[in-house]
């Protein structure tokens, strides 16, 4: 009973914050167009080719376009304006750290890999899944963002898991099909692109709810936010 108490409270709070920040959806949904696009122009149109040297080229510009993203999301939960400024400065923001943990998901993918786990991929976002949050928003960098974010779940995976989960279920609903959520549209306007801005919209409101819940889970504890309840 204490802990759904504390996940309502929580989920509340976090909701009543998404609210607040809901004007920055249209700056994710850009930033998201953005290195969608920038990604197809890079990876699609002119192909980096395999070997050493193109997995490294690959590894480092996929880390700036996720740096970028990252680097909007901290200003839209924080409250804060971006400028076109801003994008070149978001590409080495947060670099070093995405480099880091797109490095380990290899090797871990790599491992699972060869022992073949049912449902690796699915377990691999709930078990990292709170590492973007980490990096933007944590205390900490470079491999100690893993540690943190396993830290985090270990306090907070009874609210962060089943969110996860909430969330990879409605994305996994939008790539399926648009005809079997709006059928009525499917007629009217390219699946492909009523795709893009459903999942698009659905992807920014999530990352804004997360980025909300985990300033409010962050460096806390069912305990401590009981504790501090008392003194409201």
């Amino acid at each position: 009973m204490e802990y759904i108490k504390d996940l309502v409270s929580v989920m509340g709070d976090g909701a009543r914050k998404t609210i607040n920040s809901i004007r920055f959806l249209p700056l994710l949904i850009l930033l998201q167009a953005l290195v969608s696009v920038l990604h197809y122009f890079v990876f699609g149109l002119f192909v980096i080719r395999g070997g050493l040297f193109g997995g490294i080229l690959a590894a480092l510009l996929r880390a700036a376009l996720w740096s970028v993203y990252l680097y909007g999301l901290y200003h839209a939960v924080h409250g804060y304006k971006f400028g076109a400024q801003d994008l070149r400065a978001g590409t080495g923001a947060f670099f070093r750290d995405v480099y880091i943990a797109a490095f380990v998901l290899w090797i871990v993918q790599m491992l699972i890999g060869m022992i073949r786990i049912p449902y690796a991929g699915y377990l691999l976002l709930l078990v990292f899944s709170a590492l973007p949050e980490t990096i933007y928003l944590g205390r900490y960098a470079g491999f100690d963002n893993i540690r943190d974010s396993f830290e985090f779940l270990r306090e907070n995976g009874y609210i962060w898991i089943p969110l996860t989960i909430l969330m990879i279920l409605l994305l996994e609903r939008v790539s399926i099909g648009v005809s079997l959520i709006f059928p009525w549209f499917s007629g009217l306007i390219p699946n492909l692109l009523i795709l893009f801005i459903i999942h698009s919209v659905l992807f920014g409101l999530f990352a804004l709810f997360r980025g909300q819940l985990f300033r409010i889970l962050y460096g806390s504890s069912i305990r401590k936010r009981r504790f501090m309840g008392k003194f409201r």
